[in-house]
This record gives structure tokens, sequence and C-alpha cells, in this order.
């Protein structure tokens, strides 16, 4: 085996059928990993960073990509150079790319000709699936030959199976939480001016799209800075989507609206059989109305009785409202893995051995009084995102 480089956003953009082809070799094929996906995600979250992607080759045979950005940062406080796979917040995980015929073994000598030629103190193998093969061979060489490895727990992404009817994937929920839901639809159906509407997005010029920029300008994400009006980047990361899959005929707006004007949605890109809920936003003005649910309600309801998907893939974590929905969770971890130099042997012994001691003794201490004013964090507003 040999690898290749590409540091140039030419040469990767020349690499997509070589890279959908090893994708198309699996059982699956799926949306975060398409060539798509992450040059999309490339394009608008470079920022300052360097690419940087191997290219595993089994004599002329391209059987391995592994996609990463390198740059300088900080672990710890400590100055580090490392390389990260090409994700962040934006994708629902990620993965090196195999040709599916790969042996256990065969994964191993790629991860490790990639570790060893790596120039890096650290790299990062951020959202890995617990089913992926890279994530099962780094636990493995873990023991085997020793890296220096940190693992991560990352998301605890809910997942629905669309299969059977809808009356008893409903029933199977608990009692409570139909309650719940029965109430919010009864107090919907008492306001006329509601509806809801599907809509099939095919180019950036759809009107659908100022909609959803003006309802995530409405929400409670514009507090903190990340709706659409304000999170220029990722607002062009959907649009560049749309862009992509509009086209393909893979992209659809689950919209929610009084009279005519836009109160929530979910922006769903359809691929291989299973819906991807990239994004979803309600009008803070309209929380009274549970308009999150009463969509989410909708659009599961319609997958059931339509019979075409597969799965409703959250892509989030497992927060309490899609909990309700779901026991299905897809676990995914980081894995860092910490290279031979003084630095990073030092950096591993302080995550590894003395970070959690400092851990244990905290806990260990007596907790301060409560103060009375309370303070929302962020995560207290995201799970009030589905109300």
């Amino acid at each position: 085996m040999h690898l290749a480089r590409i540091t140039d956003t030419a040469q990767f953009n020349q690499l997509q059928e070589q890279w959908n082809q090893l994708l198309l070799s699996g059982d699956s094929y799926p949306l975060p990993l398409t060539h798509e996906w992450v040059s999309a995600w490339w394009k608008e979250f470079a920022n300052n960073r360097s690419l940087c992607i191997f290219c595993v080759y089994d004599g002329s045979t391209l059987i391995a990509i592994a996609p990463f950005y390198k740059e300088k940062s900080h672990y710890r406080g400590i100055p580090v150079q490392q390389l990260h796979l090409l994700t962040d917040g934006h994708s629902p995980y990620s993965d090196v790319i195999y040709n599916a015929a790969l042996s256990s073994s065969q994964v191993n000598q790629v991860l490790r000709l990639i570790i060893q030629q790596s120039d890096s103190d650290l790299l990062i193998f951020s959202k890995l699936p617990e089913t992926s093969p890279t994530f099962k061979s780094l636990m493995r060489s873990n023991e085997a030959h020793q890296y220096n490895i940190v693992t991560k727990q990352n998301l605890k992404t809910p997942s629905i199976k669309i299969s059977g009817d809808w009356d008893t994937f409903f029933k199977q929920r608990t009692r409570k939480f139909r309650k719940s839901i029965n109430n919010k639809l009864n107090r919907f159906k008492k306001q006329p001016d509601f509806n809801i509407e599907c809509v099939n997005v095919s180019s950036v010029t759809h009107p659908v799209l100022n909609e959803i920029i003006e309802i995530s300008k409405r929400s409670w994400k514009a507090s903190i800075k990340s709706d659409l009006g304000s999170d220029i980047a990722g607002r062009q990361f959907l649009l560049d989507l749309v862009e992509i899959f509009g086209k393909k005929n893979c992209v659809n707006i689950w919209i929610l609206r009084n009279k005519n004007l836009p109160v929530a949605y979910e922006f769903h890109i359809t691929f291989d059989k299973i819906v991807y809920p990239i994004r979803a936003d309600y009008a803070d003005d309209f929380k009274k109305h549970s308009p999150g649910s009463i969509l989410e309600y909708t659009v599961l309801k319609h997958l059931f009785d339509e019979h075409v998907i597969a799965e409703y893939y959250t892509c989030a974590d497992n927060y309490w409202y899609l909990n309700n929905w779901s026991n299905n969770h897809r676990e995914h971890y980081t894995v860092e893995v910490f290279k031979s130099n003084i630095k990073a042997h030092s950096l591993h012994f302080l995550e590894k051995h003395l970070i959690p001691i400092a851990r244990y003794i905290k806990n260990k201490l007596p907790l301060k009084k409560a103060s009375n004013n309370i303070t929302h964090t962020k995560l207290d507003y995201i799970n009030n995102d589905n109300n």
C-alpha cells in the first residue's frame, strides 16, 4: 500500500467520481460522506485551514480516502499541529471512505499508514459512527499496536425506522407523550389560519428559502447568533446543498404558515431512502402554538402513510423531544490519536490520566449554594426547540 496527498481544492473536486464509487461499493450510500456534501462543507468552512486528503492505493487501485484538514490549534491550551476530519456541527457524522471489500486487517493497514505518514501532533477522527470500520479498527489498534488514543463519546442520534403503519407506531409512544401531542393537535386544529405545506425545492431561487431564513431570524437561535440571518456560512452551506441536491429532486421543505406568515419549517434532504432533517426552526412569537411539535408529527405521519422512506435520521443529539419519538439511537465517537513525539505523549498523559483525576477531585468537592438567579445555557434553548 502507498498513499498520495491532496492539498489543492481543484484536485479534491476532480476526485468526485472515484470518491463516490468507493461509497457505492458498500450496502448503503450515506449522504454526509458523499463527495458533494463534503466538498460543500469545505467550500464554506475552510477558513484558514489547509486541505489534507489522503488517498490510499493498493498498487494502482484506490482503496481508501481519508478527508482531513490541517490546522494550527490548541489542545488544553498547548499549541499543536492537528489533522481533523472534514466535519463540524453542520454534518451528522464523518468517516474515512473505504472500498467495502477491504478486510479488517486491510483497514488496519490503511489507518496505520495514514497515522505513520502524517506530520501532525495528533489526528482527530471526529463523529465516527460506532459501526464505522475506522472506529472498530482504532479500538483494536489501541490494544494491538499501542497507539496513544483517547476516545470520547460524541453524538447519540435518535433514528426512526419507517416500517409498519402510523397508528401502531404512535401507540408505541408513551401515554403521557401521546396525550401531550393530541392536546397540541386539538389546539392547533382550532386555529383555522394555520396551514402546512411540503415544498419541493429544485433551485436556490425558490421563494420558500427566503421564508425559512425569515423564520430562523425570529427563532431563539437569533439570541446566540446561530440563526440563518446571523450565521452567513451556515446559510450559504444550506444553499449550496440546495444547488447540489435540489436538481436531483432530493430537497423538500415542510413549512407551517399562519395565513401568509411563515412560522416553522423543517429542511429535508432525502437520499438513498433516508430522510435527513438538516435544519429546523420556529418563530419564537408563535411558541405557544407548539409549531415544532405539530410539524414533526405531520412529517412523521406522512412518511409512515407514504411507505417510501426507510428511515428518518434526526441528525441531532438525544434531546428529550426526539427521544419521545424513538428508542433507537446511533452512537458516535471522537477518537484522538496522539503521535509519538514528546509533546503528543505529554498531551496524551494529560488527557488520559491527569484530567480524569482533576474531574474526580472536583466532583468530590462540596457544591456551592445554588444562586437564585437562573442562567439559561445553550442546551436549555436547544431543549425548547421543538415546542
